[in-house]
């Protein structure tokens, strides 16, 4: 019995791995991610010296901010352990709930990084947004 449930755990193990390009790209997204926390954070230091931006904004923004980091923390821990039991599915389908609402609000390539790393896992694609 514990024969079986070792081979389980090594067989899912198996599974679970990602190439090294993969694994690149995601952390290329958790950058990219880094990246418009910091430029969100930047234009909201600077609201505040010139406070005509409307307050409904500026929530937006610390909503944006909360959304991105918390999902970026996430990958980060799976990054830090080479992405071992890293579910990407539902990494994506976090992306769909936390960062999609907000996409008119990113500036970086973080939606076509993310619509690449959805190809091929089965899911509803992702929109791509234009860059500017």
């Amino acid at each position: 019995m514990v024969f079986i449930c070792v081979m389980v755990i090594i067989d899912s193990q198996k599974a679970l791995r990602m190439d090294e390009e993969r694994k690149k790209l995601w952390r290329m997204v958790v950058y990219e991610a880094l990246l418009e926390i910091r430029a969100i954070s930047w234009s909201l230091r600077h609201s505040y010296d010139s406070p005509s931006q409307p307050e409904h904004l500026l929530q937006e923004k610390l909503d944006t901010i909360e959304a991105l980091s918390e999902w970026c923390h996430n990958i980060a821990h799976f990054s830090a352990k080479d992405f071992s039991f890293f579910d990407e599915a539902h990494s994506l389908s976090e992306a769909r709930y936390l960062i999609l609402p907000r996409e008119s609000m990113l500036k970086t390539r973080i939606m076509s990084h993310l619509a690449e790393l959805n190809h091929g896992l089965q899911l509803e694609p992702l929109p791509v947004q234009n860059p500017s």
